[in-house]
């Protein structure tokens, strides 16, 4: 009994924190290192509470995290990070925030991330929100292939990792072992997660 008073006095702390940090994005608009912590925190938040992440579908949360993030043209890469690692940790284990991002808007603008070989981490972000998006969901399966969301994964797992068809230009994990880049390991990451989505895309029979 205690505990069940514990857990749901730990969630309505976590949905109260989730009020004000929306708020805050909501009326920082033009402080954008403002907007990038309040996401983090956000991240934090829905990690520790499932009912925060309902809370944000219910809310008006999830439509100010969706401006941020499908309007960030001329915004830097680290907030659409930030706007990305929000949105995995509210649906990773959500299913109401799983099935509220299964939107077109949200699969183009991944494809978008997915070919900008800028941010390596904006790419496997992008990964892993498919990824999360696909899991058991049909809807999220069939938006990725229509998207050709799948089409680019794949293109990604061959850019990054397989051989290429000429050897005067290698692909970009070879490049960086011969070089000794220091984004070795991220590149890796990266490859491990679009490999991952492409293994949960092919769960569906069309894909």
């Amino acid at each position: 009994m205690e505990d069940h008073e514990e857990t749901t006095m730990e969630n309505k702390t976590a949905v109260e924190d989730l009020k004000l940090l929306i708020e805050s994005i909501k009326y920082q608009q033009q402080d954008l290192e403002f907007q990038e912590q309040a996401l983090k925190t956000m991240a934090s938040v829905f990690r520790t509470s499932d009912s925060a992440s309902s809370y944000l579908v219910t809310s008006d949360g999830l439509e100010h995290i969706l401006r941020i993030l499908l309007s960030s043209n001329d915004k830097p890469n680290s907030l659409r990070e930030a706007c990305l690692h929000a949105l995995c940790a509210a649906c990773e284990n959500n299913a109401i925030a799983q099935q509220a991002l299964c939107i077109l808007e949200i699969f183009y603008v991944l494809k978008k991330f997915l070919l900008m070989k800028s941010s390596t981490r904006l790419q496997t972000l992008s990964c892993y929100l498919l990824i999360c998006l696909m899991t058991n969901n049909e809807k999220g399966q069939t938006l990725a292939r229509e998207t050709k969301c799948v089409d680019t994964l794949r293109y990604l797992f061959k850019d990054v990792h397989s051989p290429s068809c000429s050897p005067r230009i290698p692909n970009r994990l070879t490049e960086c072992v011969s070089s000794e880049c220091q984004e070795n390991e991220a590149l890796i990451n990266l490859w491990q997660t679009a490999t991952n989505a492409l293994s949960v895309s092919v769960n569906n029979p069309q894909n």
